[in-house]
């Protein structure tokens, strides 16, 4: 099958250092190559500890996080591109340090996955915007359905029919206002054994999303297994500007063509102006709505 070798250098500058410390720090170069499609060797920096050292402390951190409770989750609300009413909502995982106040998702995320607290993190928010979508119900306040991710580690480590299906239960909240959005899926194995999960969350009733339509070969692999009720794309993958504007335009339609004839809705993602809007807002008839 082929493979490509990746090389981590360190020079010798001091022999007096144990070899496993050597080791060490040619390893921790690779790290400088992840996600690269064209190089294949990188030599150690001593910036490079100083990096893991700050990865360890935020490490920490988030650990100490999830003991005092400093997760919770915004909603991005999202809206029909016809009349710019509000449809509904994703909820947004963000952390509020008891010292540094809120912290750059992109800080935090990549750590969570990297150390395998996702899993914690994810079931945290469930509960969070659950509680808030059934304290809603009882005050007789406004409610529409809500998106929330579930990742392939969500899946592969615990019954998430079962988790979703008790904690609405608990707040006594319809499925149809939990919108399960599945993304990160990589191989025919993990699309197989996620579609029998998944077709119980939909026999269960909760309306399910394809994070990232057109983005790789698992969404459209996936299309394949299960039923789906919207698509997302991002619009920041679809060149928008002067000289690409028939192209991109051109992708949307057939995207949004794609998702009517599965009798799905299609959401847009990063929209963030007007005249991104005016841009999309060729054929209303197959596009729902934008976030």
């Amino acid at each position: 099958m082929g493979f490509f070798p990746l090389i981590g250098v360190y020079p010798i500058t001091d022999k007096s250092l144990p070899v496993e410390t050597m080791y060490d720090r040619a390893l921790l170069s690779l790290d400088g190559l992840r996600g690269s499609m064209t190089e294949r060797s990188i030599q150690y920096d001593p910036e490079m500890d100083r990096k893991l050292d700050e990865e360890l402390r935020m490490l920490t951190d988030v650990r100490k996080g999830i003991e005092y409770d400093e997760f919770e989750f915004y909603v991005q609300p999202r809206c029909d591109i016809t009349d710019g009413k509000i449809v509904g909502g994703e909820a947004l995982v963000r952390w509020k340090h008891h010292k540094k106040g809120l912290i750059s998702p992109g800080m935090f995320i990549p750590i969570l996955e990297r150390s395998g607290l996702t899993l914690i993190v994810d079931q945290i928010i469930w509960e969070k915007l659950i509680a808030w979508q059934g304290n809603r119900i009882k005050e007789n306040k406004p409610v529409l359905p809500v998106s929330l991710i579930v990742s392939r580690v969500d899946f592969f480590s615990i019954d998430v029919p079962e988790k979703l299906a008790q904690l609405c239960q608990k707040y006594e909240v319809p499925h149809e206002l939990i919108m399960l959005e599945i993304a990160d899926v990589s191989s025919d194995e993990s699309i197989k054994e996620l579609g029998r999960i998944v077709n119980r969350l939909a026999v269960d009733g909760f309306p399910l999303i394809i994070d990232g339509f057109g983005g790789g070969y698992s969404s459209m692999s996936l299309l394949q297994t299960i039923r789906v009720d919207i698509m997302t794309c991002n619009l920041r993958f679809i060149h928008t500007d002067a000289r690409a504007g028939v192209r991109g335009m051109d992708i949307l339609k057939r995207i949004a063509e794609t998702t009517r004839q599965m009798d799905a809705s299609l959401i847009v993602k990063t929209v963030e102006s007007k005249e991104q809007v005016d841009y999309m807002d060729v054929a209303p008839n197959q596009m729902a709505s934008v976030a």
